[in-house]
């Protein structure tokens, strides 16, 4: 058994949850905040990834087909049997009711470490929301230094 098993065997296996993916699209390139080297971090953070992905879609998952770079990101998060998938906007309860999922599903609550990316980081931005949520859950979860803010 390779190193990496054994470690996932007995610690369990990273998560990385983004949110919101189609508002890094359009939304994103269009803010005031937009950074295109924050961007590439952010896209390289997913390639970069060694765990389970969860993917919240939100209100534009259809801009991912115009933004090949971010597009192509989730494509790769999205494999089978790693990844699960969930749809919630951007208020309160559907977001509360995902990441509920999530530690279900996902099994973030005993995961070493749950990292959390996507839209947006500021406060009241949904990507923060879920990190939060999901602490309160038991999850270990951060908040990725390269969540955008809106």
């Amino acid at each position: 058994m390779k190193a990496r098993h054994i470690i996932e065997a007995f610690y369990g296996t990273p998560l990385m949850v983004i949110v919101h993916p189609g508002s890094l699209c359009g939304s994103y390139h269009t803010s005031h905040a937009f950074d295109p080297r924050k961007l590439r971090q952010l896209v390289d953070e997913i390639y970069g990834w060694n765990g389970h992905f969860a993917i919240i879609y939100g209100d534009f998952p259809d801009e991912l087909d115009d933004y090949p770079e971010v597009g192509k990101a989730i494509d790769f998060a999205a494999w089978p049997n790693t990844t699960g998938e969930y749809t919630a906007g951007a208020n309160s309860g559907e977001l509360r009711r995902v990441a509920r999922q999530i530690v279900r599903e996902m099994k973030a609550a005993s995961s070493p470490m749950v990292l959390i990316t996507g839209a947006w980081g500021e406060e009241d931005g949904c990507a923060r929301f879920v990190a939060d949520e999901l602490v309160r859950l038991g999850a270990k979860a951060t908040l990725s230094k390269h969540v955008p803010h809106s």
